[in-house]
Parts: structure tokens; sequence; C-alpha cells
């Protein structure tokens, strides 16, 4: 019999169907670790998108993972500093927000993803990284609309514009809104097999259960509606933090998978989705770098227990793990995960 491949795992995943083991994402191209053995600095990791490459196939070959992410994104928070670091130096102050004068989002056009120099070697990395590792599907990240609108407002302004001013929080969404679609369209033309929308800050860590359902929801349904409609790609949203307030909001949305974060409850998450869509995540990503190995054990033992009955389940960190993990913890979890996400263990807790 063939071996089975991360491909087909997830794949029978998002049919809700578990083949050998439950499917598990990790990636540590962006670590101390896979910094120091390959020689590179944290700049140059995060502004150089072929040693980025190296970083990723360096973390996959000591850390495998079913789902493979297109490295090098232009628009992650701590590349935009590297590259504003590297221009203007060591310790010069980070870029003031694009608008904090509501007045100038008129003068803002959304510019195709294609033609930009700065995301266009993130597009094309999508093919390369494909080409890589055909076995496994493709995963690239998109900008969320609520936190892209945020980062370009000021969180705190943004908050007190959707009380003062909620036309222009409309407006403003309806312009993040169309940069995700056109991002995300543009991932899925370069032939991501998943696409994830990041919403760090559309949860309830940060704005209210009402304030999602009024100004974020709407929003969220037409950027999945849009992918959707024009590509075959598996569409996911992450959103940091708290959001068990919002989990059935989420649940009524025609995604294929969300991402959780480690405060937010996989049991809730997982008897609202069953059956509608799978779960990804939510180990807490602070035990990579300060808990120990029998922390990540206990972890992913308890992710599992909630996560895996009934299948539509992918074991993951909540977030994005720590820049200063262990590697001795990267193994343990996916010990754990080899050992709790066997069907043998799995079919118990059915």
């Amino acid at each position: 019999m063939a071996d089975i491949t991360a491909r087909e795992r997830i794949e029978a995943t998002f049919r809700g169907e578990y083949l050998d083991r439950v499917p598990v994402y990790i990636t540590c191209a962006r670590s101390e670790y896979v910094m120091e053995k390959l020689g590179y600095s944290r700049i140059e990791l995060l502004t150089e998108p072929d040693k980025e490459l190296k970083a990723l196939q360096l973390s996959q070959k000591e850390f495998p993972s079913d789902i493979i992410r297109v490295p090098a994104d232009p628009l992650l928070p701590e590349a935009t500093a590297a590259r504003n670091e590297l221009k203007k130096g060591s310790g010069a102050p980070p870029a003031g927000r694009m608008l904090e004068d509501k007045a100038d989002l008129e003068g803002l056009k959304a510019r195709d993803p294609r033609e930009s120099r700065t995301y266009k070697p993130f597009l094309e990395m999508v093919s390369r990284v494909k080409d890589m590792f055909p076995d496994h599907p493709v995963m690239a990240m998109a900008p969320g609309v609520w936190s892209n609108a945020a980062e370009m407002r000021g969180p705190e302004s943004f908050i007190y514009d959707t009380a003062d001013d909620p036309d222009f929080v409309h407006s403003l969404l309806r312009f993040t809104t169309e940069l995700a679609k056109a991002r995300g369209e543009a991932l899925g033309e370069m032939g991501a097999d998943m696409v994830i929308f990041g919403d760090p800050s559309a949860g309830c860590s940060l704005i209210s259960p009402r304030l999602y359902r009024d100004f974020v929801k709407p929003y969220h349904k037409e950027v999945v509606d849009s992918l959707k409609d024009k590509f075959t790609v598996w569409v996911g949203f992450h959103i940091c933090g708290y959001t068990d307030p919002i989990m059935e909001d989420i649940v009524s949305l025609p995604l294929d998978w969300f991402e959780i974060d480690s405060p937010s409850s996989m049991e809730k998450m997982k008897g609202l989705a069953r059956g509608k869509m799978t779960v990804k995540g939510n180990v807490s990503t602070e035990i990579f770098s300060i808990g120990s190995e029998e922390d990540l054990d206990a972890a992913v033992k308890e992710c599992v227990d909630q996560g895996a009955p009934g299948g539509g389940f992918i074991l993951a960190p909540g977030c994005a793990i720590p820049w200063d993990l262990k590697p001795l913890n990267i193994k343990a979890f996916l010990r754990a995960a080899n050992h709790y996400g066997d069907m043998d263990y799995v079919q118990k807790l059915t």
C-alpha cells in the first residue's frame, strides 16, 4: 500500500474524515534556531525571500508539517518593521499611521497586487513552494479587513470611530475589503491550495461581539464568497485571542476552516463547527518557548481530546510560535502529535 501523502491527509480532513492520523501544522522558518543554523540575521530572513525559502526547507526537513505555509509575506508586521529598519537604520521610529487624518482616505487607491514590487515576490513564491513540495497543500496568508483598517488608522482611534463616525469606518472597511479580495484572488490565481485571511484584532480580545457583527462580519462573508466564487481553494480565517462570543457568527460564514488561538475554547468551537467546517489549533504558543516537553505533551493531549472527535480537526499552535522557540519542544510537539493523533487513540475518544 502506498504511503499516504500530506495532501491526501488534508483532503480527507476537509471531508470530515481521518486517514492514518490527525493532520499537523507547524512552521519554524522564522526562528532563532533556523537563523543560527543557516547563518542569517533577522533582517536578512525578513527581507530576502530566497533566504526565507531556505529557512522553510530547513524547518520542513527537521520539523515536518502536513501544510506548507508560503514564506516571505511582506505584509506581516515584523517584515514591515524589518524593511523600515533596513531603510532608516536600527532604532528608527516606526512609520506613522497612514490615516491619522481621516480625510486621507479619499486619496487611497487599491493597487493590483500583481503590480506591486513589494508583493509580487510573495505571489511568485506560491508556485515555487508548490514545485518544491508537490505532495503537500500550500497555504498563503492574505490580510484581514478589520486588522488592516485598524493598522492604517490606529486601533484605539478606529474603535472610537465606530461610535463617532461609523460611515468612515464602513468606507475604510470597504477599501480594506477590496484589498483583501484582490490579494486573496491573486494568491488563488497563483495556485495556493489554502488561503487564510489573518484578521488578528477582529476578535473579542479587542472589540465587542456587537462591533464584530455590525462592522466586520458582513465584510468577512464578502471576502470568502468572492474568493470561493472564482477559485477552487480552501478558505480560512485566523483571529487572535478570545473568540468564544462570536463563534456562532464565524460558523455561519462559508469558511472551510477556522484557526483559533489558545485563549479560545476548542471544545466550544468544535461543538459548533462539527459537520460545517474544520477547526485548526490551538496549542498555546508560549509553551514552545518557556514550557517543558512535558507541558507540550499535556497541551497536545488536551487539544486532541477536545478537537479530534468527529473529524474535521488539524492540530496546530494557536498562533505564530515565538522566535526563541526550543527545538526540543518542537520535537516534543510532533512526538505527542503522532501519539495522540494516532487513530487507535482518536477512535477511543468518539
